[in-house]
């Protein structure tokens, strides 16, 4: 990440998913990630996209442990786990995946865009997204 996206502050760094779309509000209006972005616009972009990938990194780590947890306190025969509170875990877990979609899908796209100066006379369907899939 360039210094000039560095200095680009949060609002509140541990409210990162609800910032980011204030960054991303910074961006042209009609960005693609298949042109190249203004040299103005790219420390906004790789400062969203640096921001996304960390919140989604928290989310999936975070997500795996309350999994363990859940799977360790299911199998426990002695452990007494509300069937309730299983239930508004199960859907809050669902809630952050979707949001996790969100930030992935963002991440991708900005990162796109970044490098879509970069890899002029590439085939885009060559190159690959954040997830190992065709861009």
């Amino acid at each position: 990440m360039s210094d000039t996206a560095e200095k680009i502050a949060l609002g509140a760094v541990d409210r990162a998913p609800y910032e980011i779309p204030y960054l991303f509000r910074r961006l042209p209006e009609h960005f693609s990630s298949h042109s190249p972005l203004a040299e103005a616009d790219r420390p906004v972009a790789e400062a969203t996209a640096h921001h996304a990938s960390n919140a989604s990194d928290t989310l999936i780590h975070g997500l795996a442990a309350i999994g363990h947890v859940l799977m360790q306190a299911g199998l426990n025969a002695e452990g007494r786990v509300s069937g309730n509170h299983l239930a508004r875990l199960g859907d809050l877990i669902t809630h952050m995946a979707i949001e996790v979609e969100f930030l992935h899908d963002l991440e991708f796209r900005l990162n796109g865009a970044l490098g879509a100066g970069r890899q002029a006379g590439v085939n885009s369907a060559a190159s690959t997204n954040s997830c190992g899939g065709a861009a």
